[in-house]
């Protein structure tokens, strides 16, 4: 396969839409009451006001990282707002990662019967 053809295999991968997912970029302006990890480098967090949003973290912040629950965002200075320029301290070592994406999104999918959020 030529790096052409790789290159533009990753760019439709990346332009595919994700089910419940807004394409486009959002920031999210009031407190995060509720975060389910789900898998790789994705957060779905919910906020004070019942919207939930999908939180894409920089390459490989959660591997390696078992208190994957105690996710701290780390907010713009003056507006409060987490947005892809904001940041995350993840578990109890505070390991500092950046925000990749922010969308508005669904309820996160059930992905097993531990899962917090139940399907409809």
């Amino acid at each position: 396969m030529s790096i052409l053809s790789l290159f533009l295999t990753a760019a439709a991968a990346w332009a595919t839409p994700l089910a419940g997912v807004e394409n486009e970029e959002t920031t999210i302006r009031t407190a995060i009451t509720q975060q389910v990890p789900h898998g790789g480098d994705v957060l779905f967090v919910r906020d004070s006001i019942g919207r939930w949003y999908r939180v894409e973290l920089s390459a490989g912040c959660l591997e390696q990282t078992a208190d994957v629950h105690t996710v701290a965002f780390r907010t713009q200075p003056v507006t409060g707002i987490i947005d892809r320029f904001s940041s995350v301290a993840v578990g109890r070592t505070g390991r500092v990662c950046g925000i990749e994406s922010v969308r508005r999104s669904a309820a996160p999918p059930q992905r097993d019967s531990r899962s917090p959020i139940a399907r409809d």
